[in-house]
């Protein structure tokens, strides 16, 4: 059911304790892109569906919510200036941004290399579940 939960919301919004302190207002592209990809909240396996199938993803700053995307916009100018704004941008792609509708989405390949580059250092805390050893 989280598929249809994220996938229909019309926003998700992300609290992490290690992004709250922090205001996008005093930053620019790089700060707040590499701290939501070192934050904890891109650790946990269980976000990355929560991140992935989201239309709207917003994430809690101590100036107020960021949308992904109005960040995203901010890279083109970051990459002109930096040679360290496509690691930054992981925290992006990391989400399968931009992603296509569930309903155009096809398994494939790209898509399969994708989810594991985005989940591979993503751990859980419960690995045992009923059914699974």
């Amino acid at each position: 059911m989280m598929f249809d939960i994220y996938a229909e919301a019309y926003a998700t919004i992300v609290l992490s304790a290690d992004l709250m302190p922090f205001s996008a207002s005093d930053m620019l592209y790089l700060e707040p892109a590499m701290r939501i990809i070192t934050s904890s909240w891109m650790r946990r396996l269980w976000t990355f569906q929560e991140g992935a199938m989201s239309r709207n993803l917003y994430f809690l700053l101590a100036d107020g919510l960021k949308n992904i995307e109005d960040l995203e916009l901010q890279y083109p100018r970051a990459a002109s200036e930096s040679v360290i704004a496509s690691t930054a941008r992981l925290f992006y792609t990391s989400l399968l941004r931009p992603r296509a509708s569930a309903a155009n989405r096809k398994v494939n390949e790209g898509l399969v290399s994708s989810v594991y580059r985005a989940i591979q250092w993503r751990t859980t805390s419960r690995m045992k579940t009923r059914g699974w050893q």
